[in-house]
């Protein structure tokens, strides 16, 4: 019985262990249920993600084309736009270009004329024939020079080509095309026996006359009208429109421009500041004290050049006036040309006026001018002595000990300061008996110590002049630190190569004498363009700082400045 119950008991316990095991794979079987719910899931996700990732690659592809098509096109404007830009080059060129073959063209015909109507006959010369043309018709008879006669074109309707010549002088063809006999005498010019007075709508060259039907300062010469004209005349050549070129200034533009010359006569030497330059400019109430009239304009009622206008516009600003002839008790004002030219005029200020003592228009005299008249005037002057104080800022210094010269040094204390040693020996006594004893007795004592060594040591040693030492002015000032590093570095080159001559260094030193040549060139052209750029602005923002540059260019710092007396003035005056 008792085995009996051990294997119930064994059995039971089987059971209960066959129970736990069957409740484990219960488990199990749930969470293998779960997890292959989890992994149908992941697969659904994955493929669901694949989906996405194929959209996204496709969509990526179809980008990636469409981003080579926008290159393609972008190198294919680029090209295009380069094209463009060098065909557009071209077209400029091309359009220089004929603008000047026209010029050339115009100019090499210009001085042509065309012969119509004269026969022609087998071996002829045409330049005999056209000769005798110009004597027998044209009734002149002087030597003509020709450049090249010959026939040229189709045949009329007589059956006889034109005959085309070019005259070697512009002169010659003027005339054949006036038929007229011009003189000129001096300034004035005779057309036909006839004195010629231009009016406001023509200007007289020495070469051409050249009509100017306006203001503006070029002209261009078009294509002639030419009617039909009858056989046996003389045609001008028919030249193509030129465009626009400025005139060749002739010596007689220049006796017109002598207005913008700067001409400066100063009676007297005054140190002026900035607030007496501003006041000796603008002070308009000297000109209404002295009883200068002065006629207002609001207009110009004559022909001015582009001179002019620059000049009538620097005496706006800066107030200055044009005085003529008319000063004083004469109401008339003089050319200093024939019908021709500026009139006389000085540009003075309010506070010059009242110097003027006459104003003349000088006759004409070939040996000083060949076309204007010299002009000439007086100012008064007085003298007047002008001292200048000048403080010495020069101070008197002892020279160094000399040890070979302490022996004289010694001897001259003894010999010529017997007498203040004594009193120097006699004034120690007292204070030694004194019983108060001030510290201005001490002093007195040594101040006259140091006398006595002083006046020995200049006796023996002498002295040296010693004074203010001044900045040295930078005469270079476009000469930077660039510059000045590139010269040291050309320098240390030229030591190297003279302390071994071979090709390494030559060509080193070499290198660095080109860098240094053009840092100075650099900088020198920098500091040019910086001063052109301030005295621009200067001149339209700041007048006073403008007149104190200009006056401080090329002053003169120095003590002892030379002043120009009033007899070399009235001497350079006469001469």
């Amino acid at each position: 019985m008792e085995q009996i119950e051990k294997d119930v008991a064994k059995i039971h316990d089987i059971k209960s262990q066959l129970d736990s095991l069957a409740q484990r794979i219960d488990m199990v079987k749930k969470s293998v249920e779960a997890v292959q719910d989890r992994s149908n899931k992941v697969e659904k996700s994955a493929e669901d993600i694949r989906h996405i990732v194929n959209i996204v690659i496709n969509k990526c592809s179809y980008n990636k084309a469409q981003i080579d098509a926008l290159e393609n096109s972008v190198k294919l404007l680029r090209k295009q736009l380069s094209d463009n830009n060098l065909d557009k080059n071209n077209v400029e060129k091309l359009c220089a270009l004929e603008v000047d073959m026209t010029e050339l063209k115009w100019r090499s015909m210009k001085n042509n004329l065309i012969f119509t109507g004269l026969g022609y006959q087998r071996d002829e010369d045409t330049e005999l024939k056209v000769r005798d043309f110009i004597f027998n018709e044209l009734l002149i008879s002087d030597h003509i020079q020709f450049g090249n006669v010959h026939r040229f074109g189709k045949r009329d309707r007589t059956g006889h080509r034109s005959i085309v010549a070019r005259f070697a002088v512009r002169r010659d063809l003027e005339r054949k095309k006036e038929n007229k006999v011009a003189l000129l005498v001096r300034d004035k010019l005779y057309i036909d026996g006839v004195l010629y007075k231009p009016n406001d709508q023509r200007r007289e060259f020495r070469e051409a006359a050249i009509t100017n039907n306006s203001t503006r300062r070029n002209t261009s010469p078009g294509t002639p009208n030419i009617p039909p004209i009858p056989n046996n005349k003389v045609q001008p050549v028919t030249c193509p429109p030129v465009p626009p070129r400025p005139f060749k200034r002739l010596r007689v533009d220049s006796d017109r421009e002598t207005l913008n010359t700067h001409i400066t006569i100063c009676p007297r030497h005054v140190s002026y500041n900035d607030e007496d330059t501003l006041k000796y400019f603008y002070n308009y109430d000297t000109v209404v004290a002295n009883g200068i009239s002065l006629e207002r304009k609001y207009g110009c009622t004559c022909r001015v050049n582009p001179y002019g206008h620059r000049l009538l516009d620097m005496c706006k600003k800066m107030n200055l006036f044009i005085a003529n002839s008319r000063i004083g008790d004469k109401n008339d004002g003089r050319r200093i040309c024939n019908d021709a030219s500026m009139v006389d005029s000085l540009i003075v200020s309010s506070n010059l006026f009242p110097l003027i003592k006459s104003f003349e228009v000088v006759e004409f005299n070939p040996i000083l001018s060949d076309v204007p008249s010299k002009i000439g005037f007086n100012i008064y002057t007085w003298n007047r002595l002008k001292t200048n104080k000048v403080l010495s800022r020069l101070n008197d210094k002892l020279a160094k000990w000399c040890s070979s010269k302490g022996d004289k040094f010694v001897d001259c204390v003894k010999e010529n300061q017997s007498d203040q040693l004594k009193e120097i020996g006699n004034a120690l006594d007292n204070l030694l008996i004194a019983e108060n004893v001030d510290q201005a007795d001490l002093n007195n004592v040594l101040s006259n110590i140091c006398k006595i060594f002083n006046d020995s040591s200049k006796i023996i040693f002498g002295t040296k002049r010693t004074g203010l030492f001044h900045k040295k002015q930078n005469e270079r000032p476009w000469f930077t630190d660039t510059c000045k590093n590139e010269r040291n570095l050309f320098h240390q080159a030229k030591q190297r190569y003279k302390s071994s001559k071979n090709l390494t260094n030559k060509k080193a030193m070499k290198e660095a004498s080109i860098s240094y040549k053009r840092a100075m060139n650099c900088s020198y052209h920098t500091f040019q363009e910086n001063i052109a750029n301030d005295l621009n602005v200067k001149s339209k923002s700041d007048p006073k700082n403008l007149w104190k540059y200009l006056n401080s260019i090329g002053k003169q710092k120095s003590i002892n400045k030379s002043l120009v007396g009033i007899e070399q003035f009235l001497k350079f005056l006469k001469n």
